[in-house]
């Protein structure tokens, strides 16, 4: 609101009487020997002075009034504008964030799309249930959730069981597999693949948390990147949990004793890597 104008105080216009007033010697001299012989007509003027001394100042006070009266109507047509244009923007506002929020959701967690999915309002590139298991896609991967041992085991990976269901598991794994609490994970330190290095990821964080495995680095052969790493192979795990990983044109998990041998190329090995993940949670029997 802009300031209002500060009112002209009429009074300190008018004489002020008192002390400090100033006196003119000549002028009150002159006053009072010519008011001996023209009484009448001072007196006349004196009315007259009086009566337009009288009027003056109301006639002004009027004047005065009316011009703040004017003032205040001003004064506050500019404020219920300016509230009525802070009330617009408000709702403007409102509605604007309404609108962004209907066509821009919230994103919803992974257990509000479980949810939706078990009641089938997913699209099937969104979510399935696959024997029983919700199966949602959020970021670019796929999430479901098992129980072991009592525990809920929420897990994320790159493709759902339907996207890996054809690759074959072949071989058996020795119950000493999972006696121990640590399990080698073999690589060779000569293989520069992002596929490769995403693949021993994936498993390591589902051994982690899905199987209660400490997942142990190794690696298939001595390299200065693998020191103080241990050496295994699936031919040298003498009785030792150990995952060993292989490039290779055959996508397949073999099982034997107490390796597992991942091969693959590209996203085929991640795949691979998936694969026996649902092997392990019971997603998806073994034929």
């Amino acid at each position: 609101m802009k300031n209002r104008p500060e009112r002209f105080d009429i009074g300190s216009a008018l004489p002020t009487k008192g002390k400090d007033a100033p006196i003119d010697e000549a002028l009150m001299s002159r006053v009072e020997t010519s008011s001996h012989s023209s009484t009448s007509v001072h007196t006349t003027t004196s009315e007259s002075g009086v009566q337009a001394h009288q009027t003056g100042p109301h006639t002004s006070s009027r004047g005065h009034s009316s011009s703040f009266r004017n003032e205040d109507n001003v004064d506050n047509k500019t404020v219920f504008l300016i509230i009525g244009a802070v009330i617009g923007i408000f709702l403007l506002f409102i509605v604007g964030f309404a609108l962004y929020n209907h066509f821009n959701p919230a994103p919803q967690t992974i257990d509000d799309l479980h949810a939706l999915n078990y009641k089938g309002d997913l699209s099937e590139d969104q979510g399935y249930m696959y024997n029983g298991h919700s199966f949602v896609l959020s970021d670019g991967l796929w999430w479901s959730e098992v129980t072991r041992d009592g525990r809920t085991v929420k897990f994320p990976v790159h493709f759902g069981p339907r996207e890996v269901e054809s690759i074959p598991i072949v071989g058996g794994l020795s119950p000493q597999f999972e006696n121990g609490t640590d399990v080698y994970i073999t690589r060779d330190p000569t293989i520069k693949d992002g596929y490769y290095n995403l693949a021993i990821s994936e498993l390591s964080f589902n051994i982690a948390e899905g199987i209660a495995l400490r997942p142990v680095g190794a690696c298939t052969q001595q390299d200065p990147v693998c020191e103080n790493r241990t050496i295994v192979t699936c031919d040298t795990a003498a009785g030792r949990p150990v995952v060993e990983f292989a490039l290779s044109n055959i996508t397949q998990v073999t099982l034997r004793d107490t390796c597992i041998l991942i091969q693959g190329q590209g996203y085929d090995i991640v795949k691979a890597v998936d694969r026996l993940l649902f092997n392990w949670y019971n997603i998806i029997k073994r034929r």
